[in-house]
């Protein structure tokens, strides 16, 4: 009886003792987890400050290059045309627009091409002197009567009011419908003339690029000068 009361009184002392240990010191999931996420806090701003003190240290971030943006000092074709326009008829007689021409060569900038921005030479008929006369106008509004040739008969013309389409939307229609020949050939010409002959039926530009070097290398195309439609 005594031994099985011994192991009794064992396995009883052992289980109270366990319970009545004190209780384990430590910290609560809670608390633990909060500690982690400061420690992250705290790491995290270490490395953001060595990084921004880094960037400072060492050399400025190269500037970026600058998207090339189109002289404004060349004019489009109406632009151009109210400076020619307003020139003309100063000199004292009315004129009417026959045809305007804008012509860009190999070395010109991709960037005015697409602005539509050139120089400009204008033929104005001028009904009461019975001639035709040339303007030209460059950069900055540099303007100059370039010629004056006799004319007769007197030209059948399309009144200029209907004219709506500027040469940057004629240039699109180009490169839109011609942009593959231009690309080809290493000296394409892009001419632009814009004619107000009354047996287009409206004003009209006749665009076109040409090559030197190799002659068979041609895109042509009409723009409609009023709706800026391609025209057979």
């Amino acid at each position: 009886m005594n031994l099985f009361k011994r192991r009794d009184d064992a396995f009883k002392g052992n289980v109270y003792e366990e319970e009545e240990k004190e209780p384990r010191a430590g910290l609560s999931k809670e608390i633990q987890i909060a500690i982690a996420f400061v420690a992250v806090l705290i790491v995290g701003s270490i490395c953001g400050f060595s990084a921004t003190s880094g960037l400072r240290a060492g050399e400025p971030p190269a500037p970026q290059s600058a998207v090339p943006v189109a002289d404004t000092k060349i004019p489009t074709a109406r632009e151009a045309y109210d400076i020619a326009y307003q020139y003309v008829v100063d000199q004292g007689s009315p004129v009417e627009l026959a045809s305007a021409v804008g012509i860009w060569t190999p070395g010109v900038s991709d960037v005015q091409l697409a602005a539509g921005r050139t120089g400009w030479t204008f033929y104005f008929y001028r009904p009461e002197m019975a001639d035709m006369v040339t303007v030209v106008v460059g950069r900055e509004e540099n303007v100059r009567i370039e010629a004056v040739v006799p004319w007769e008969p007197a030209p059948e013309l399309t009144h200029v009011q209907s004219w709506r389409v500027d040469s940057p939307q004629a240039v699109e229609g180009m490169l839109a419908n011609c942009g593959d020949t231009l690309e080809s050939v290493s000296d394409g010409v892009v001419e632009l003339r814009l004619t107000t002959a009354a047996e287009n039926r409206s004003v009209l530009w006749q665009v076109s690029v040409t090559s030197e070097e190799n002659p068979l290398a041609v895109c042509e195309i009409n723009i409609d000068g009023t709706t800026g439609l391609a025209r057979q």
